[in-house]
């Protein structure tokens, strides 16, 4: 017998190695398949513009500088101008085939206040090196006879592929002209005169080189990720969630690391980017208010909060006040929640006498929001679909990331307004993920630790972002299965002890939570006078808060625009730019409706909730437990609730669509497991596919709105060497 076993084993291990060699040539055999086709695309096709232009012969030709640009050194230049702001080739019947514009800096005019430290300081001019050139080409060709203006593009000085510009004109051309269209104060350093049909020479793109990683990468895990595409060992699964969590963590960095919010704040002009830094300077000097002369103009007033009337009584008398900060009884406050100053800037403050950046507070949290974001996807997929496929639940947690702050908006925008929301996310998320865990223990004493620890946190958002506070309505829905189990191991089931239980749960999450309000209630008073007014009413914004006329005839812009509404789309990069909306109206809507710069709905950005139209069908609600159906529903009509109450309110900015992202994620998330569950085959395989590919969808939407135009601190603005990088990546003909 020993010896069968011997060689049982030796056919085993034979078998074993034969079948890990197969796989690693497999492995082996698909990476060199990816790499072949990335180096075929790198070569012939992305440098396409070096194999045709090899043949071109630079055109002698004089450069004639315009009277907007005044030369202050070699080949230096400023501009003065903007309509004679001119680089004129002067040359008669040419053939044009490209222009070289050898770049080398720019140094584009920015503002900044001159005290930040300091609100409602001056602000002076600054310059801010290796900014864009942009530029728009003037020229005929044998088919337009006229000159016409060629479409504007962009230069950068770090960027060598950007300053070749591929010609594609009919014939020769008898005038050629550069305009330089950068604003008045741009400073540009050119190594030389421009040329005509210079050979390009053979360039490579560090973002085409991530993507071929990324695509070989691919090559190699692909048959895994299919093997494991049904169930898997919990090691596998804890593997999964740990990949899942270091991307979202590694998302976010990327995000924060590649617009460069710390830019943003140094040129910032807007005062309110520093007020928590003041918040927490007031608070340790003992007292509420902030330190900053009130004019005699705003205390003159009879109704400072008009914001036309302010305007027009300061630029009379000359004096400043302070935008966007709340005034009341002389004195000048804060209407964001103090929590955040409490826990980061007041420390910051005390241990190193310097003010803490807001962007760093948003990174961290930034993080600790990721981590929980996927853990809750984790949690909802864990308790309700466990068989959903491995890939398919981490990749929802990934979307989940960028869904609970669409346009990635908090890591972008990393100022003073992002704080409260990124603190108030991760307190209402983390709360969610503490019910979730204690509704899978069902009772224990550690069931009640995690509800009260849940109620607490929900509490502590009064002093960040109070509207998020109604996820509190969710601990019942997400608990129902534990309390109706501990009614029934009573043995002694009633209508009376069922109502107890439920009281006895519902005490466990409300004490805790009015606890950890009380001290921001307190707050309140001690500022306002009252426990419910956080300083809204009194912001000196731009329009009169206390006379906010609501209504549901807003109701229907509301959900368009929060919800539904696309980003505008064009045709050359970044593709996507915000809707652009005058800043006083909606659509038809006969009133006032103040609005900022939107990207677009919230189902645009994070279309996993649309899925929850299939919950219309009843044979998927009967596939999964009423609590399930109950939970997802609820979820999304408080997101509706709180997008209705931000109109309300206030007005309607990308930012608020992180107030009730959250609910749509635990919504489309449940929405996508019934449809899973459903007892038709067909349905599985259509919820799957249509779930990763919404997914995915949200990721690249994503990453693409990194490079959105119109928004507040844009990329090009703040990082114009990536701007570049990514305009010209992958183009085929530049």
């Amino acid at each position: 017998m020993h010896g069968i076993d011997c060689i049982r084993y030796a056919v085993l291990r034979r078998g074993c190695e034969y079948e890990w060699e197969k796989n690693v040539n497999s492995t082996i055999k698909r990476c060199a398949i990816a790499l072949i086709l990335c180096l075929f695309c790198e070569v012939f096709v992305f440098n396409l513009a070096f194999w045709s232009s090899r043949d071109y012969e630079p055109i002698q030709t004089t450069v004639s500088v315009g009277e907007g640009l005044e030369q202050i050194g070699d080949f230096t230049y400023r501009v003065t101008d903007a309509d004679t702001a001119t680089l004129d080739f002067q040359r008669d019947d040419i053939h044009v085939d490209n222009v070289h514009i050898p770049l080398v800096n720019v140094d584009a005019p920015r503002a900044r206040m001159e005290d930040p430290s300091h609100p409602g300081t001056k602000t002076v001019g600054t310059a801010s090196g290796n900014g864009l050139l942009k530029i728009r080409i003037e020229t005929n060709d044998a088919g337009h006879s006229a000159a016409k203006l060629l479409p504007e593009t962009s230069l950068n000085g770090k960027v060598p592929q950007s300053q070749w510009i591929r010609m594609r004109l009919a014939g020769h051309s008898t005038a050629f002209v550069i305009h330089v269209t950068s604003p008045v104060g741009t400073v540009f350093q050119l190594s030389g005169e421009p040329q005509l049909n210079v050979p390009r020479p053979f360039m490579v793109n560090p973002i085409r080189i991530a993507a071929y990683l990324i695509i070989i990468f691919l090559a190699a895990t692909a048959p895994r990720l299919r093997r494991h595409w049904s169930a898997t060992t919990d090691r596998e699964r804890a593997l999964y969630w740990i990949g899942t969590s270091v991307l979202g963590v590694l998302l976010v960095g990327a995000v924060t690391l590649v617009t460069r919010p710390w830019e943003s704040l140094r040129t910032s002009t807007w005062p309110p980017d520093f007020e928590y830094q003041w918040i927490a300077r007031s608070i340790v000097s003992g007292h509420t208010w902030l330190d900053y002369p009130v004019s005699d103009t705003l205390q003159a007033m009879a109704n400072p909060y008009d914001s036309d009337a302010r305007i027009a009584a300061h630029q009379q008398s000359g004096e400043t006040y302070l935008i966007d900060f709340v005034y009341f009884n002389g004195h000048y406050y804060s209407y964001f929640g103090v929590l955040p100053c409490v826990l980061f800037f007041i420390p910051y403050l005390l241990l190193t006498g310097n003010d803490l950046a807001p962007w760093k507070v948003v990174l961290l949290l930034g993080i600790v929001l990721a981590l929980l974001s996927v853990t809750l996807v984790r949690l909802l997929f864990k308790r309700w679909g466990a068989n959903v496929p491995m890939p398919l639940q981490a990749l929802a947690g990934l979307a989940a990331v960028c869904a609970v702050q669409p346009t990635m908006y908090l890591s972008f925008m990393s100022t003073i307004y992002a704080v409260p929301i990124v603190s108030g996310l991760s307190l209402i998320i983390g709360a969610i993920c503490l019910w979730m865990k204690a509704a899978l223990l069902e009772r224990g004493k550690l069931y009640w630790v995690l509800i009260a620890l849940g109620g607490i946190l929900i509490g502590l958002n009064v002093g960040c972002r109070p509207p998020m506070c109604i996820a509190v309505f969710l601990a019942p829905i997400i608990l129902f299965r534990a309390i109706d189990g501990q009614d029934r191991r009573s043995g002694k089931r009633s209508i009376g002890r069922t109502v107890r239980i439920w009281l006895i749960n519902a005490f466990a999450v409300a004490l805790p939570s009015l606890l950890a309000a009380l001290p921001f209630l307190w707050w309140n008073k001690v500022r306002f006078g009252s426990y419910t007014e956080f300083g809204a009413a009194y912001q000196l914004t731009g329009h009169d808060m206390r006379a906010t006329v609501g209504g549901i005839a807003r109701f229907p812009y509301a959900i368009w625009q929060g919800l539904l509404s696309p980003a505008n789309v064009r045709e050359s990069f970044p593709f996507l730019t915000v809707v652009s909306d005058t800043p006083y109206f909606a659509g038809d809507y006969q009133g006032f409706y103040g609005v900022e710069p939107r990207a677009g709905g919230l189902l645009f950005w994070a279309p996993l909730g649309f899925v929850a139209l299939a919950l219309l069908a009843k044979r998927i609600r009967r596939a999964v437990d009423r609590d399930v159906v109950v939970l997802a529903v609820a979820s999304l009509a408080m997101g509706v609730a709180v997008l209705f109450i931000d109109v309300l309110v206030a007005t309607l900015t990308t930012r608020y669509l992180s107030d009730f992202g959250y609910l749509f994620v635990i919504g489309g998330t449940l929405s996508l497991i019934a449809w899973g569950r459903s007892e038709e085959q067909f349905d599985n395989r259509i919820a799957y596919r249509v779930g990763a590919f919404l997914c995915l969808l949200t990721l690249l939407l994503a990453i693409g709105s990194v490079f959105m135009t119109g928004r507040y601190s844009q990329l090009m603005d703040t990082n114009p060497e990536m701007f570049t990088m990514a305009r010209v990546a992958f183009s085929v003909f530049a």
